[in-house]
């Protein structure tokens, strides 16, 4: 099976991390065997972030990079590393069972109840979290806002080319997602490249739905000159890539702002 069953034709590939790229934050346990890279904004701003992955390895490409970028705008950003050692290393030909072995609630339901939340909220002392997850993690970040369980604790979240199409291999029935959606409460920003399926874009079925029910503030936009994968793992030595990425910062970073204000 090609990447396609995870990411569209034409994607950015896996990416090494920069290993000159000095962190501004650091690696924290946060109890039960759960780490993240945690990075402090503005002192001042009362808000938090949690961040999500892709499939690759929490520390590759330019998540810490991105993550900074958040903190120097004024969150205080979780990245947390949900997949551990157990992230994607295959040739995609395994990926439907590998998505199946970690849909949300085989492998970050119980991380988020039981440990990172409680740590935002108790020993960071946060009571407004928003998300940020690129690819598999936006899907993820997703799926959690759909979660009654933690939904509460959520005021927005920010998807970068959302990979909502891995979960035609958990619910073959549900294949563009929107069943979750349905239940989905606080705005969300999908922030889809060109090559990105249809529904996730800002005339799909996914922004319908949601606005639909019970998030009507939410919003979906296109980059149509970026591939999926670009804003931690393009090439920013090329220029219009550079500009895709500050740009789509630049649109996330005002959306949460206001809908967490």
């Amino acid at each position: 099976m090609s990447p396609s069953s995870c990411c569209p034709p034409g994607s950015w590939p896996a990416l090494q991390s920069d290993v000159n790229y000095q962190p501004q934050g650091q690696i924290t346990d946060l109890g039960d065997g759960v780490e993240a890279y945690i990075v402090k904004g503005n002192e001042t701003n009362s808000h938090c972030l949690l961040s999500f992955q892709d499939i690759f390895a929490f520390n590759s490409a330019r998540h810490f990079p991105v993550v900074d970028q958040f903190a120097t705008a004024g969150f205080t950003v979780v990245h947390v590393n949900f997949l551990q050692d157990d992230y994607y290393q295959g040739d995609f030909t395994d990926f439907p069972d590998w998505i199946r072995n970690h849909a949300y609630d085989k492998v970050i339901q119980a991380k988020l109840q039981q440990t990172v939340l409680p740590y935002i909220s108790t020993t960071l002392d946060f009571s407004k979290v928003g998300t940020i997850g690129f690819c598999y993690g936006s899907y993820m970040s997703f799926m959690a806002a759909a979660d009654d369980t933690v939904a509460s604790l959520l005021a927005a979240g920010v998807g970068f080319h959302p990979s909502h199409k891995g979960h035609t291999f958990v619910d073959p029935k549900d294949p563009e997602c929107n069943i979750p959606a349905k239940a989905v409460k606080m705005p969300q920003l999908l922030v889809a490249a060109g090559n990105d399926p249809d529904f996730v874009k800002p005339e799909g079925s996914l922004i319908k739905t949601l606005h639909t029910s019970h998030s009507p503030s939410s919003k979906a936009v296109v980059f149509d000159n970026m591939s999926h994968g670009w804003v931690n793992r393009g090439d920013v030595a090329d220029p219009a890539v550079q500009e895709g990425v500050k740009t789509a910062i630049e649109l996330a970073v005002s959306f949460l702002k206001k809908h967490m204000a």
